[in-house]
């Protein structure tokens, strides 16, 4: 796969054109219900004293529908199987080999490896799947910022943002990428970020790029569809060119920064955040239709509140889309979401009557399972009868 190439220039103003709603396109547009939710299940995380979910910053999804939750409280993974039971622990609070300085939910697994980034210590560190002995890491360069990876058939692949190259996805051989931890994160880093254009958006505005500069990504068989945090536009590329944009509409959610917002060169706060919905998370089905995670919330002084979610879907074509179906959440902390094709994952945390003083012995971490029907555009979340909540 190639670089971007002159196929990429209309696209590229597509998307820094994406943050003003196309009015033409809206007259022609009819929004429909979101798509529908199908409930299947939820799994309680089964926490000890010792090792409990303190700050979990997302989910990960590892083999045998396990999963692996990255906690920012004491900078460890906790491993738990699709029952909920902990199976192990990897990595702990530090900065050698295997240990983290602040990990974050951006990585992957299968059945022989495990990889995650650690933000601060700016390596992506890598582990045995099978045993959790340490491999080694990468070197991540500074301004180089991943948001996404994914294991796609023994290819590794990368989203985000190159602050300097200004570059937004780029994929390694999993063997290399076992090769190049092997070597140790002391080896001088390189980018890994090395196609598509970052919008210019971005580029030219500093405030877009500090506070919405995170990429989302889906790759399949032939192709791979990128889009970022501040647009509603998602692109399609293969064989290395842009072949296709999708604009997202929204109904219910706020969605995309304004133009005053996107063109401000002034420094700003972070009362923004309650003014718009940015796109997080990316996926598409056996059949190619595009489900796409949505977050709004409010400030609290420095921490979010009030976080909403919203699942939005469109048709390969866009021609039919479901848009912002409200994910049930118990509305404590921060829920935690991850997409894998029409399958929703929900991370979440809730109170629980105890008669106990510590606050952290009374919160149960459940991971609630959803289907999403992508073009059954009703709005509802569907509870088969008898199923537990």
């Amino acid at each position: 796969m190639t670089g971007s190439s002159s196929p990429f220039n209309s696209v590229a103003v597509a998307i820094l054109l994406s943050l003003v709603v196309p009015s033409g396109r809206l007259a022609a547009f009819t929004p429909q219900l979101g798509p529908t939710l199908l409930y299947q299940d939820s799994v309680i995380l089964q926490e000890t004293a010792e090792h409990f979910i303190g700050a979990p910053v997302g989910m990960l999804l590892g083999p045998n529908e396990s999963f692996l939750v990255p906690d920012m409280f004491a900078n460890q993974v906790l491993h738990f199987d699709a029952a909920g039971r902990l199976i192990r622990v990897i990595g702990r609070q530090g900065q050698g080999p295997g240990e983290f300085a602040r990990v974050v939910d951006v990585g992957f697994a299968n059945d022989s490896v495990f990889a995650v980034l650690d933000v601060f210590g700016l390596d992506l560190e890598v582990f045995d799947w099978r045993t959790g002995q340490h491999i080694g890491a990468i070197a991540v360069e500074p301004r180089e910022r991943l948001t996404v990876l994914s294991l796609v058939g023994d290819s590794v692949w990368f989203g985000g943002m190159n602050g300097e190259g200004w570059k937004a996805v780029g994929v390694m051989g999993l063997g290399e990428l076992l090769a190049r931890a092997r070597r140790g994160a002391e080896s001088a880093a390189m980018p890994l970020l090395d196609r598509v254009d970052v919008p210019g958006i971005y580029v030219m505005n500093p405030r877009m790029f500090g506070s919405l500069g995170r990429a989302v990504l889906d790759v399949g068989p032939s192709d791979f569809l990128v889009g970022f945090a501040g647009s509603s536009f998602l692109m399609r590329f293969s064989s290395g060119v842009a072949v296709d944009t999708l604009w997202l509409a929204h109904r219910a959610r706020r969605g995309p920064p304004t133009t005053d917002f996107s063109s401000s060169q002034t420094p700003m706060g972070l009362d923004f955040v309650s003014e718009i919905s940015v796109m997080a998370l990316l996926s598409r089905d056996d059949n190619g239709n595009v489900i796409t995670v949505h977050q709004e919330a409010e400030m609290d002084g420095r921490q979010l509140s009030n976080v909403r979610l919203y699942v939005v879907t469109a048709s390969a074509d866009g021609s039919r889309q479901c848009l912002d179906t409200v994910i049930p959440t118990s509305g404590i902390g921060t829920p935690r979401v991850r997409l894998s094709g029409s399958r929703l994952f929900v991370l979440d945390q809730r109170i629980r009557a105890s008669s106990g003083t510590d606050p952290q012995r009374n919160v149960t971490t459940v991971v609630r399972r959803f289907t999403v029907d992508p073009l059954s555009c009703t709005g509802q979340v569907v509870f088969e009868s008898g199923s537990g909540r």
